[in-house]
């Protein structure tokens, strides 16, 4: 169960920095480094609970 938590916690995430985007409140760059630094947490998260 902790692992649908994490996981859901994490995509909410990726959509709130996707959507930053898609309002024009952050610039691609800005994005990029965002996008990356949310999917790298949510590998490490993973592999910890592996």
């Amino acid at each position: 169960m902790d692992l649908i938590r994490l996981v859901e916690e994490k995509i909410l995430s990726v959509v709130n920095v996707i959507s930053k985007i898609f309002e024009g409140e952050i610039d691609y760059l800005t994005f990029e480094v965002r996008l990356k630094k949310e999917l790298d947490s949510l590998g490490r998260d993973l592999l910890q609970l592996v």
